[in-house]
């Protein structure tokens, strides 16, 4: 160990004395760790954002055959007979804590890019109660003009929706104020009144959605069978909130993240190469100095695990500044995907886990793109190095 602490010591001063070669091998790293990071804070703030939005003691009621509650349709006797379902809390008048909603959509232009088709989710009181969601402006329309509340992303980034008026259906709708839910799904959508938009859409005796507050989180699996056991609610079916959340967007992070890894390996690919070219090309330079010091009685393996040693050195501090300076520029920048249906916008997080992801990475490549040059550098003919200078 000593041997390749005065061995690495050297080599720093050598590559002080000639900092092409070091600064060839760090671009490489660093490129890398860029891309990875970048790759990495997608699906990791889907995730997060899919995990704060829903609450375990909320059960969703959809109709049975809906793969969303976009596509959900429930009628008048069904939400009646929610109603009358065991372990239900009740509401401030005693009544059951029920929210009934209906979803729809709506396009809007953007300065760039094509049209972005938001969600519109027509609440009432018993939503805004239930969902806690906190909302500015205007907290109640009159009942006769078309209102609406924006979600704090879709305001910032739909230029129409921070107007006074939007249009959509063809209609204008008063913009009443916005509302945030703190980075949830709910924060790229458009709520509007159930009743007017229930008149928009011709759908008097139609919601998409039922959402039934429990008595507490571990009441879920009851409620479901008390429902599932009444052949009159054969049509629907319910899921906890928090659960349909993370999977209908859990999918689209799991997703990016299999592409992050295809793209990972053959970013790697590339990076191995270039780093073991500029690696190759330094210690050429270095042959007859390790050569001297084999002779020296310097031994191969103190040899080869100084080099080592020195490339994983610049590729964890080339990662280190890459990642340091994404953090500081991107994390918490806010960038917009499609769910499949509708445009969700979410915040890039580079969390402890992406961090340690890409300087995991970045000491993987290092040593794959180590092995051979320093495997001839430390192992070759001493007579060839002693030659080359």
């Amino acid at each position: 160990m000593k041997q390749v602490l005065s061995l690495l010591a050297l080599s720093v001063r050598t590559s002080l004395a000639r900092p092409r070669d070091p600064v060839l091998i760090a671009a490489g790293f660093f490129l890398s760790a860029v891309v990875l990071t970048v790759l990495l804070a997608v699906p990791t703030g889907l995730r997060s954002l899919a995990t704060s939005t829903g609450r375990d003691d909320v059960a969703m009621v959809l109709s049975a055959s809906a793969l969303d509650e976009g596509s959900s349709s429930i009628g008048p006797q069904e939400l009646h007979l929610i109603r009358t379902l065991p372990l239900v809390a009740k509401n401030t008048l005693g009544e059951p804590a029920i929210a009934a909603q209906l979803i729809g959509t709506a396009k809007f232009e953007r300065p760039k890019g094509p049209p972005a088709t938001v969600q519109v989710r027509g609440v009432d009181s018993a939503s805004w109660e239930m969902l806690g969601v906190e909302r500015s402006g205007v907290l109640a329309g009159d009942g006769d003009v078309r209102g609406i509340w924006v979600g704090a992303f879709a305001a910032r980034h739909i230029s129409e929706l921070s107007a006074e008026t939007a249009r959509f259906r063809n209609a204008d709708w008063n913009v009443l104020g916005q509302f945030s839910d703190g980075g949830s799904l709910w924060d790229s959508e458009i709520w509007a009144e159930l009743p007017t938009l229930k008149a928009s859409y011709q759908a008097e005796s139609r919601w998409s959605t039922v959402l039934v507050k429990l008595e507490q989180p571990e009441s879920f699996e009851s409620f479901r069978d008390a429902l599932e056991a009444d052949p009159r609610l054969n049509g629907v079916r319910t899921i906890r909130q928090s659960d349909y959340y993370r999977l209908h967007t859990g999918w689209i992070a799991d997703l990016m993240f299999k592409a992050a890894l295809a793209i990972s390996v053959l970013l790697g690919a590339g990076a191995v190469l270039t780093i073991a070219n500029a690696l190759s090309a330094s210690l050429e330079r270095r042959r007859g100095e390790a050569a001297t010091l084999r002779a020296l009685g310097f031994g191969s393996r103190s040899v080869a695990g100084a080099s080592l040693l020195e490339v994983v050195m610049i590729g964890l501090a080339a990662s280190g500044v890459a990642v340091v300076g994404l953090v500081l520029i991107l994390n918490g920048r806010e960038f917009g995907t499609s769910s499949g249906t509708h445009i969700i916008y979410a915040q890039f997080r580079m969390d402890l886990y992406v961090v340690l992801t890409v300087l995991g990475y970045s000491l993987v490549l290092g040593v794959i793109a180590s092995l051979w040059p320093v495997r001839q550098l430390a192992y070759g003919k001493l007579i060839d190095g002693l030659r080359a200078d």
